[in-house]
């Protein structure tokens, strides 16, 4: 009796909240990827517990939430499931890009946050969201001002600004501050809390705001005042009708005022305008692009990458270079359409637009402080939104972005009448009741998460150590060559290591074995330019230079734009003295990119003799 009623007394939330902020906080630097890997690995480790949660959950209170349970996160689910079936390469559909690990896999995790927020969350508990997004805006600040002041006990190799935190890039990083900025402010609003710590929250905000303004990253700056915005607006309809309206007009003014400023349209030009919203420009439209030449399953799962260069208009090489390139379209929904079709999308559309239905319903079924409380939390979800409409999902971020809108569907869960009683804990809502069985669910599940992780973490930090033996002159030759020869045969390591450790293998006498490697990377995924860029430049140091101009005629199907290929192929032809497509190169060049330097280079290299 004593375990059934301490079981009946268990509240998830709290296991929720921690090990989304640890996701969040937590990176390796002894693994090739220090950020996204390892916080995949979280995910799936603390989703597989929480999956066992509610498998075994016995509180029926949820049907209010029907069509949610029932149609609309489970057609996301499986329509994105679909589209990685059919996605030529499985492994990128299912762990995602490299140093990005958003595909599949964490997206089905990213549900199961969703799903137990939305399951197990009732404002009793929403002490528990404040309490943890204040440790985790205290250790933000700390280490912003430890990267701010050049102490960062990692030496990142970082070429962006200081401030990365743990996430990796200063976009994701303000990001983040901004949504935990957003939920410190909502503090003043709640009632139950104690002024010393309303005091310290109204702290981290100023120290959180000064980060994100250090970081040189306005989309965080944009996220949270448009969060603010939000909020400010329910604050003035809940003191008067009137003072609602004129602050929903000059919010609304204001914020086309901010779009047209990134822009680089209006007032606000100066201030708001940076090269990346042109940069982003490109990205949506090659995205828009992939859909309408796949509509009913795009590219395939987090395959952006693969086809951009396809895709992409002739200005942006000519703008920004003919090797770079881009793996994501920066903006969440874009990326669902591009690389998993109109299912993936719409589904994807509806979900969101159920969370934010549920918000708005949440204005009308609560009062008072409570309103105020819960209106900070559909704001910060709202701050998560209005960064992923211009950028990537990042796990450490995203994670929160999901659980708020689960938060959302959990705090709707009562009626009006029910409301006031819950937030005086006058019921029982704060309660779940499990099955005896939930600890050897639970258990199981996260003992096959361990299993699966640790084959994984093999692949990553293998990649590591064989990297640290390498050098043209190295003193280790066996050790890197037989730590090398293991990487390449470790089951589910990324295959974009493969091709690095290959393209390193082929410096040393193990040439071969490192175009063996490249072969098969070659032909599991032929349309990989990386693969096809490093292929080709080895057989044209072996002087196989016929089988290097297959190659190259490969990249300009899924390259046509590159100026830089169709000279390396023009030098190919001169080499076999076929001076007709040698000439050919040389007038493709001059009609892509004629004022390029190599178009220069054409002019002088590629003739006759």
């Amino acid at each position: 009796m004593a375990k059934q009623a301490k079981q009946k007394l268990a509240n998830p939330v709290g296991l929720i909240l921690f090990s989304a902020a640890s996701i969040t906080l937590y990176f390796n630097p002894d693994l090739e990827d220090p950020f996204n890997s390892p916080k995949l690995w979280l995910l799936v480790i603390f989703g597989s517990w929480i999956a066992g949660l509610l498998i075994t959950a016995k509180k029926p209170e949820f049907s209010q939430n029907k069509t949610f349970l029932s149609f609309i996160l489970p057609s996301f689910i499986g329509s994105l499931a679909i589209a990685a079936i059919f996605t030529d390469v499985k492994y990128t559909a299912f762990f995602g890009e490299v140093q990005r690990r958003t595909g599949l896999i964490a997206y089905i995790f990213f549900a199961i946050y969703l799903y137990a927020s939305a399951r197990f969350f009732r404002y009793h508990s929403i002490h528990l969201l404040f309490f943890t997004n204040s440790i985790l805006a205290t250790a933000l600040v700390l280490y912003g001002f430890i990267q701010t002041t050049g102490n960062d006990f990692v030496a990142w190799n970082n070429p962006y600004n200081a401030i990365i935190l743990t996430l990796g890039n200063p976009n994701f990083a303000s990001a983040l501050m901004a949504i935990s900025a957003v939920l410190c402010f909502t503090t003043v609003f709640n009632k139950n809390l104690n002024i010393y710590f309303k005091i310290y929250n109204l702290l981290l905000v100023v120290f959180l705001l000064f980060q994100i303004y250090l970081s040189n990253s306005r989309q965080g700056m944009v996220a949270f005042l448009i969060a603010l915005a939000v909020l400010l607006t329910i604050l003035s309809f809940n003191q008067n009708r009137a003072l609602g309206f004129i602050a929903l007009t000059a919010s609304s003014t204001a914020g086309v005022m901010a779009v047209l400023g990134m822009l680089q349209v209006g007032l606000l030009k100066d201030y708001l305008y940076k090269d990346s919203v042109s940069v982003r420009g490109f990205y949506w439209r090659a995205g828009v692009e992939m859909f309408l030449n796949k509509p009913l399953t795009g590219v395939g799962v987090d395959r952006y990458g693969a086809f951009f260069k396809e895709f992409r208009e002739v200005e942006y090489p000519l703008r920004y270079g003919f090797d770079i390139t881009s793996t994501n379209a920066h903006s969440v929904p874009i990326q669902m359409f591009a690389t998993g079709g109109l299912f993936v999308g719409v589904t994807y559309l509806l979900l969101t637009g159920l969370i934010f239905y549920k918000g708005l319903h949440l204005l009308r079924i609560y009062s008072g402080s409570e309103k105020l409380t819960v209106a900070g939390v559909f704001a910060a979800w709202i701050a998560f939104q209005a960064q992923s409409i211009i950028s990537i999902d990042n796990i450490g971020l995203t994670v929160w972005g999901w659980i708020l809108g689960g938060t959302i569907i959990g705090l709707s869960t009562l009626d009006s009448s029910q409301v006031t009683q819950q937030s005086k804990g006058k019921t029982g809502t704060n309660q779940f009741r499990f099955s005896l069985a939930q600890p050897l669910i639970s258990g199981f599940f996260t003992l096959l998460a361990i299993l699966f992780v640790s084959v994984l973490y093999r692949g990553e930090s293998i990649t590591k150590e064989a990297q640290k033996y390498y050098s043209n002159n190295s003193t280790h030759p066996q050790q890197y060559y037989d730590l090398t020869a293991k990487a390449l045969t470790t089951d589910l390591i990324e295959p974009y290591y493969k091709l690095r450790l290959a393209d390193l293998l082929a410096t040393t006498q193990a040439m071969d074995l490192a175009v063996s490697e490249i072969r098969r990377l070659n032909q599991s995924d032929p349309r990989n330019l990386d693969v096809l860029k490093v292929y080709s430049s080895i057989l044209e140091f072996k002087g196989d230079f016929n089988q290097a101009i297959k190659l190259r005629q490969q990249i300009i199907k899924y390259d046509p734009w590159n100026a830089l290929n169709y000279l390396n192929l023009g030098r190919n032809y001169k080499s076999i003295e076929d001076w007709a497509n040698m000439e050919s190169m040389r007038l493709k060049i001059g009609s892509v990119a004629p004022q390029s330097n190599e178009a220069m280079l054409a002019s002088t290299e590629l003739i006759k003799p």
